[in-house]
């Protein structure tokens, strides 16, 4: 088992963070524990209020709660691409992470 508690020919590679800004629903549910309903859930929100200001704004998405959030965390930034900030982790150009839903 690797660092995430995934047998190493049992993993996916998935990106080290998404912007959750920006992406669309195929690039939300790269995320652990996002899948089409979550994924559909995060942009009705983001269609509805604007953009997330922080991570934890992700508890207001129906079906994201604490065990959740913390699980996103390393791998979800929230991003105002026109100011160039960014919230969360920052990642390498190219770097990707495996990790097993």
């Amino acid at each position: 088992l690797d660092a995430l508690g995934a047998a190493a020919d049992d993993r996916e590679v998935r990106p080290l963070c998404v912007n959750v800004n920006m992406a669309d629903p195929a690039e939300l549910e790269r995320l652990r524990g996002i899948g089409p309903a979550r994924a559909a859930e995060i942009l009705r929100l983001r269609n509805e209020r604007g953009r997330f200001g922080t991570i934890e704004e992700l508890l207001d998405v129906r079906g994201i709660g604490p065990v959740t959030l913390e699980r996103l965390r390393p791998f979800a930034v929230v991003a105002d691409t026109s100011a160039g900030a960014a919230t969360g982790p920052v990642m390498a150009a190219g770097a990707r992470n495996s990790a097993r839903d």
